[in-house]
């Protein structure tokens, strides 16, 4: 209903919590989604704590186009080298996992050194 109802991340199963991090990513709420992540990874399975560690990345991804955009090359590079730690952990999470494997790679070619 578009509506953003809290979840008490202590007693929420892990995939609502999982479900919550998403819209909060959605929102534009960074902190808030990471604060959650840590609470609801330990309560994942591993193809789940994967899944969270790819939203994060890919949202950092999408704030480092921005960052570039604007002109802010050093915001850009950090949020991409922590993008590019969070795919290598979920890969580490879901080896099988294509998504993964593409968006790391994406992340890696982004160049952002000066010439």
């Amino acid at each position: 209903g578009g509506r953003d109802l809290a979840v008490d991340p202590g007693s929420a199963p892990g995939e609502l919590n999982l479900a919550r991090t998403n819209e909060l990513l959605r929102r534009d709420r960074l902190d808030e989604a990471q604060a959650l992540a840590a609470v609801a990874s330990p309560r994942l399975a591993p193809a789940g704590n994967a899944k969270l560690l790819y939203n994060l990345a890919n949202y950092r991804l999408r704030q480092a186009r921005q960052h570039i955009s604007s002109g802010d090359i050093d915001g850009a590079r950090a949020l991409v080298n922590l993008s590019k730690g969070e795919y290598r952990t979920a890969l580490r999470l879901s080896p099988d996992d294509w998504d993964i494997k593409y968006n790391l790679d994406v992340a890696r070619q982004i160049a952002l050194d000066p010439l």
